[in-house]
């Protein structure tokens, strides 16, 4: 079974085996595949337009939500326009809060230091 898509046949425990072993990156590329043809498919058939055009129609909503997202990131002041490139299309940078979140999120979470437990008190004998 070289793709996810194929079918598996043996125990639960070789199929949690094959699991463990699949290549994250190839597994997210099939799905990411799969979602694109379908959604070419659905603009297809609800637009009644060529493959071409549903293409174009995606790939232009796909920029829209783009933009959109970087003009909430430059509003809520993660980006900042730098410069602009030979077509007059803006470049950005993080702003310094941009860097303060970036690193935040890229931190490595810290492992709780376990206290050792306490001893019950010695009872004395009387």
């Amino acid at each position: 079974m070289k793709r996810t898509g194929e079918h598996f046949s043996g125990s639960v425990d070789q199929f949690l085996n094959h699991c463990s072993n699949l290549d994250l990156e190839v597994v997210q590329e099939q799905v990411n595949k799969q979602n694109y043809d379908s959604c070419i498919e659905h603009i297809k058939k609800h637009s009644e337009c060529s493959e071409a055009e549903a293409i174009k129609l995606y790939d232009e909503f796909c920029l829209s939500e783009v933009k959109q997202t970087v003009d909430q990131l430059v509003e809520d002041g993660i980006l900042q326009i730098s410069e602009y490139n030979h077509n007059g299309e803006p470049l950005y940078v993080l702003t310094e809060l941009g860097t303060k979140v970036h690193a935040e999120l890229n931190a490595t979470p810290k492992t709780p230091v376990k206290k050792p437990a306490k001893k019950p008190p010695v009872k004395k004998k009387k």
